[in-house]
C-alpha cells in the first residue's frame, strides 16, 4: 500500500479514502499510508478531492494534524470554485473533527452564503451546525442564518426534522443576528412532524456538545 500511495494521483487517493469511509472500513495500516500522502498532495488536488478527503477523515474519525494542516488551507483556497455540497461537506468535516481555522471557516461560510439559493436544506443546516460546533461566528454566518430565516413556508417544507434541529441548535449557540422569534417558530414548526422519532433519539450531530475542550485550533 505504501508504494501504491506514493505513486497515486490526488484524485485516486481521495477516491480511495472516500470509498473506505463510505464502506466503514477503518484499516489503520492503509490509512497510515493514504492520509499523509493525501495531505502532501492537497495543493494539487481539486476542490472535490479535498472536500471528499476531509469528509472521509471525519467519517472515519481520523484526526491527523499534519494532513489536516495541509488539507484545510487547500480547501479554503478553493472555496470560491467549490460546489455547494463540497463546501458543506468540508464544513461538516471540520465541525466533526473539531478542527478550527478562523480564516478558512470564514471563506467557506462566505462561499456557502453566495451559493445559498442553490444549496440543499441539509447543506445549509450542516454549514450552520458545523460553525456552532467550533463556535465560529462572523457576518457571513449571521447572513446565512438570516437567509434561512427568510425562507418561505413552501421552501421550509423541504426541510426534514434533523436539518431543522441542527439549524435551531446553531442559531441558539451562535446567537445569530437578525433571526427573529417568528422565524424561529416557523422553522421549528416544520420539525414537529416526526420530531420525537427522529430527533429526540440523539442530540444534533450525533450527540456532540459545544465545548472548547478537544477543539483543535489551527496556527495563525
Amino acid at each position: 500500500m505504501g508504494g501504491m500511495a506514493d505513486s497515486s494521483t490526488p484524485q485516486a487517493l481521495s477516491n480511495t479514502l472516500w470509498a473506505l469511509a463510505t464502506l466503514g472500513v477503518r484499516d489503520v495500516s492503509a490509512l497510515s499510508q493514504l492520509v499523509p500522502a493525501m495531505g502532501e498532495m492537497a495543493g494539487s488536488s481539486t476542490a472535490q478531492g479535498v472536500s471528499n478527503a476531509l469528509w472521509a477523515l471525519a467519517t472515519l474519525g481520523v484526526l491527523d494534524a499534519s494532513a489536516l494542516s495541509q488539507l484545510v488551507p487547500a480547501m479554503g483556497e478553493r472555496a470560491g470554485s467549490s460546489k455547494p455540497q463540497e463546501v458543506s461537506n468540508a464544513l461538516q468535516a471540520l465541525g466533526s473533527l473539531k478542527w478550527y481555522d478562523a480564516a478558512v471557516h470564514s471563506r467557506l461560510v462566505a462561499a456557502q452564503l453566495r451559493m445559498a439559493s442553490s444549496s440543499t436544506p441539509q447543506a445549509l443546516a450542516n454549514a450552520l451546525f458545523s460553525c456552532a460546533l467550533v463556535c465560529h461566528s462572523d457576518s457571513s454566518t449571521d447572513a446565512l442564518a438570516l437567509h434561512v430565516s427568510n425562507l418561505q413556508p413552501q421552501q421550509l417544507e423541504q426541510w426534514d426534522a434533523q436539518a431543522v434541529a441542527d439549524t435551531l441548535f446553531a442559531w441558539a449557540v451562535l446567537s445569530a443576528v437578525g433571526v427573529t422569534a417568528a422565524a424561529t417558530a416557523a422553522v421549528a414548526a416544520v420539525g414537529l412532524t416526526g420530531w420525537r422519532s427522529s430527533c429526540l433519539q440523539r442530540q444534533p450531530g450525533g450527540g456532540m456538545g459545544v465545548s472548547a475542550a478537544g477543539l483543535t485550533v489551527a496556527d495563525t
